[in-house]
């Protein structure tokens, strides 16, 4: 598979909205850039883009004309572009909200600035491609249920921390694609379930241009492995960084505690190479459109949503053969029900891509909305129609893999 890198700064002037916590926190510096990074992949008859932003969210006629513009850059079908969003709050608004629209001039530079990218690739290189799945204990899930199933917020009481027994999505997942002549790595997607939100507080951070976590992550695996690198959040809808929201300096900690499987991944792969190449990478994708319910408690009031009993909806996926898929989903997915798109899939490995298709804000498990708190209190679909997501996912995956017969 011919593989070519994708890098292109996306940092907004200061002064900026940002589109973390309140919706008047104007960013007073830049602690870091913002990046869009990625990957072109050409499997010899097929071309697939995958792009991630440094960005809390994009709404899905922003995604539409990103692969648009994209796809015709690369020369590959618009279906076969996925992008997806690292959810860092430290980033301008670019997603639509109850309370504050998206930045439209700033989402038109992002898209001018991508579509650059894209047509500045470097060269292609001929690579071999493997996966990696391994275990990190760098989240936590921020809702503490009690035993009559009412829900807290960590955000709100860090004094619960002690008692967060939540379900965590652990698993750090990687493509690694490695030059077939030189055996040098070219490129590593990483995959990782937790808010971006390592460093955010009540004074400077929480006003400062930043991409948390992920960017220093960036980072320190390029500097590790000598070759970019590019970070997808997984489902982190209820996922914190452990020592969340406690300024800068929790950046590096948490970075390079993720670091140490990455590089582990680096070692293993080549060592065992009959265990995770992946010998037929062919390109597969499809999305799959349908319409969910909405809640119309939470969607009367929101400009995007009012007055509608239903939305379109996506869920789009990208598959190397048989054994790895990309998930992409359009909001802020509950790890529990990430979980159930893995558990369910027919591939060897699924890794969920946040925030990918569009933003319908939260997407939990029925029971947290019995339960209530934060994700309940914004969530804009119906309380089943998670389930939906979860089906529509895993039914794309099977006719993905011809095996239609089976749905």
């Amino acid at each position: 598979m011919k593989v070519a890198s994708i890098k292109q700064k996306i940092t907004p002037d200061c002064g900026v909205l940002l589109a973390g916590y309140g919706p008047h926190d104007v960013s007073v510096a830049v602690h870091d850039d913002l990046f869009v990074t990625g990957v072109c992949l050409d499997d010899g008859a097929n071309k697939a883009l995958i792009l991630s932003f440094d960005l809390l969210g994009l709404d899905a006629c922003f995604v539409q004309e990103l692969r648009r513009r994209c796809a015709d850059a690369a020369g590959c079908a618009e279906e076969a572009v996925m992008l997806s969003c690292t959810h860092t709050h430290g980033g301008p608004h670019t997603r639509s909200t109850r309370s504050v629209p998206a930045d439209v001039s700033c989402v038109l530079r992002v898209m001018d600035l991508t579509e650059l990218a894209v047509r500045n690739m470097s060269t292609p290189r001929e690579c071999d491609v493997y996966f990696y799945s391994g275990k990190s204990d760098m989240n936590i899930n921020r809702r503490v249920t009690v035993g009559w199933n009412v829900c807290e917020q960590l955000s709100d009481r860090r004094y619960l921390e002690p008692l967060a027994d939540g379900f965590c999505d652990r698993e750090l997942g990687m493509l690694l694609f490695y030059d077939k002549e030189t055996r040098e790595l070219r490129h590593s997607i990483v995959n990782y379930a937790a808010h971006p939100l390592a460093s955010h507080t009540r004074g400077k951070s929480g006003h400062s241009v930043t991409a948390d976590y992920p960017g220093v992550f960036r980072n320190m695996m390029e500097a590790e492995s000598g070759a970019p690198c590019t970070f997808v959040t997984g489902a982190a809808g209820d996922q914190f960084p452990v020592d969340s929201e406690t300024g800068f300096e929790a950046l590096p900690r948490m970075a390079y505690l993720l670091l140490k499987e990455a590089v582990k991944g680096l070692t293993d792969t080549v060592r065992n190479k009959a265990a995770f190449q992946i010998p037929d990478p062919e390109l597969r994708w499809r999305i799959e459109r349908f319409d969910v319910r909405l809640r119309p408690e939470t969607a009367a009031d929101h400009p995007l949503y009012a007055g509608k009993s239903t939305v379109p909806c996506e869920i789009q996926l990208l598959g190397f053969g048989d054994t790895v898929c990309l998930t992409g989903v359009p909001g802020e997915m509950l790890a529990e029900v990430g979980q159930e798109i893995k558990w369910h899939s027919p591939f060897r490995k699924a890794f969920i891509c946040y925030n990918s298709t569009g933003y319908l804000s939260y997407l939990c498990h029925g029971n947290a909305l019995i339960a209530g708190s934060y994700e309940a209190g914004m969530q804009l679909i119906a309380q089943r129609e998670s389930l939906e997501l979860v089906r529509h996912a895993v039914d794309g995956m099977y006719r993905l893999l011809g095996r239609e017969d089976e749905l």
